[in-house]
């Protein structure tokens, strides 16, 4: 079908009615009719004015009679701005109604205007399909990412088995300090395909990320520093105290031998006193080097390795890819 122009040429609305109809072709679903012949079949004036504008049920049902069609496609193709804007229909003849309305703004490129035309045509045609789709598993390397299935919100990464239709779907990923990643994911009936994404961070986020991540390294190493040192103390504290309390026992056995022996029992004094102190400053190093120790772990797990994004780093020798993100797609 023709698609209505709307402040663009008609020459750029019927390329761009060629090229979706092609794409629909390509599907598989459907025998295509041309929109010639539709029109030498049409013997209404109104029912050729159908064929860009909005379905009327009578002329849907006449149409349908003509051409022994089960399904129409209507549209038109507008400018906003400096944006050509899609908008088709895919219309079931025989109960007269709308299955799906598909809205797509189209690059200016014309290689990446076919590829929204192809994704826009199976979005089109996938209430017709006869199958029941498959499932979809995103593996996006940045949690927290928003993924977009055909312009909406599916959910943030990570994300459970998704179901989905079958048929080309456009994805989009977006996070803030990333380059957004847009591509197109095929899903065969019944099965299962994974998208492995991974986004190409800005050079601020970068800048930032390692600022962080070295500030949490270094507070990790100099709290597990903190707690060696530590426990080296304790163990020299500890050591204080055993030999504290040995010259204690000496003392003692001294005065057991001879009671009016005032030096042992100054040494012995001395020794007790000495050996609390010891005693204190061992417990109270130990627990320094265990509550640092802890400190250090926690920052270890929970901080992020510096250089995670050293390959997306400003002047690295091999430059990230482009197109906002590097992916895999496979199906199981």
């Amino acid at each position: 079908m023709d698609l209505a122009a709307t402040g663009v040429t008609d020459d750029a609305a019927r390329a761009v009615t060629a090229l979706l109809t092609h794409h629909v072709d390509q599907t598989g679903l459907f025998e295509v009719v041309s929109r010639d012949d539709v029109r030498s079949m049409l013997s209404h004036q109104q029912d050729k004015r159908l064929l860009g504008g909005d379905p009327d049920p009578e002329a849907l049902e006449r149409i349908g009679a003509a051409v022994g069609a089960a399904y129409l496609v209507t549209g038109s193709l507008s400018q906003l701005g400096d944006a050509r804007i899609l908008n088709a229909q895919l219309v079931v003849v025989d109960a007269a109604r709308v299955a799906t309305r598909v809205k797509r703004t189209l690059p200016d490129d014309a290689v990446a205007a076919d590829e929204v035309l192809k994704v826009a045509a199976h979005a089109l045609v996938r209430p017709a399909r006869s199958d029941h789709g498959g499932f979809a598993v995103f593996d996006v390397e940045e949690p927290g990412a928003a993924v977009f299935v055909d312009e909406k919100l599916v959910g943030s990464a990570p994300l459970p088995r998704t179901p989905l239709g079958g048929g080309l779907h456009a994805v989009e990923v977006r996070k803030d300090g990333f380059e957004p990643w847009a591509g197109t994911l095929d899903v065969p009936p019944g099965r299962t395909t994974a998208l492995e994404i991974r986004l190409i961070p800005s050079a601020d986020f970068i800048e930032d990320y390692e600022r962080r991540a070295l500030t949490t390294r270094v507070l990790a190493w100099s709290s597990l520093g903190l707690a060696a040192a530590s426990a080296g103390l304790s163990a020299f504290f500890y050591a204080q105290a055993r030999d504290d309390a040995d010259a204690s026992a000496e003392a003692r056995r001294q005065l057991e031998l001879n009671p009016f022996d005032d030096a042992a029992r100054a040494r012995a004094r001395s020794a007790n006193d000495e050996g609390e102190t010891h005693y204190a400053l061992y417990w109270t190093f130990l627990g320094a080097a265990a509550a640092a120790a802890g400190t250090s772990a926690v920052l270890f797990w929970v901080g992020d390795p510096p250089g995670r994004y050293a390959p997306f780093a400003p002047g690295d020798s091999a430059p990230p890819p482009a197109g906002g993100g590097v992916a895999w797609q496979g199906s199981f």
